[in-house]
């Protein structure tokens, strides 16, 4: 599936959201989240997150949301990586 997203907010080297819909409004809207929080010893805390609505969540769009859901975890894991080994 493919969206043309709207960037909603863009905080250098803080928060990075966008919203993306269907063709049809209101069906299907996901907006995702990066933000970068402070964390004990001079480390940083990556927060991941994604709000679905519309009249198509449900059970129809249960496994597209697992699976949107695992590429985020796997992500995740990818930058934990990257960002570690450059220290």
């Amino acid at each position: 599936m493919s969206f043309t997203p709207i960037v909603l907010t863009v905080l250098p080297n803080r928060e990075f959201a966008w919203r993306g819909d269907l063709p049809i409004p209101g069906l299907l809207t996901g907006e995702h989240r990066f933000r970068l929080d402070p964390a004990a010893g001079g480390r940083t805390t990556l927060v991941q997150s994604e709000k679905f609505t519309g009249l198509l969540i449900g059970p129809l769009t249960r496994t597209m949301l697992d699976h949107t859901e695992a590429g985020f975890a796997e992500m995740n894991l990818a930058v934990k990586i990257q960002s570690e080994s450059r220290r």
